[in-house]
């Protein structure tokens, strides 16, 4: 069926853009009620540029890891013809 491949091939993507839009309205939400990145001392603002830095480099890693690692190897591909 098509359509049950559609809605299986659209998951991912549409998870992925709920969950940025939920955490940027989460941080958006607290910073606000916490007065903004200017009530943060510089050394809270150092640790928080270090921890927004390393998990960006785990997300990315993660995302590249999953996307080629979902890939089929083109051995595999000739095996199922």
């Amino acid at each position: 069926m098509w359509f049950v491949d559609a809605i299986r091939g659209l998951m991912r993507p549409l998870i992925t853009a709920y969950l940025l839009i939920l955490a940027t309205f989460v941080t958006l939400n607290i910073s606000r009620h916490l007065g903004g990145v200017g009530a943060l001392s510089p050394v809270d603002l150092m640790i928080l540029y270090k921890e927004a830095i390393a998990h960006m480099l785990f997300l990315t890693t993660t995302a590249v890891t999953w996307w080629f690692g979902s890939r089929p190897s083109s051995l595999r591909q000739l095996k199922r013809q």
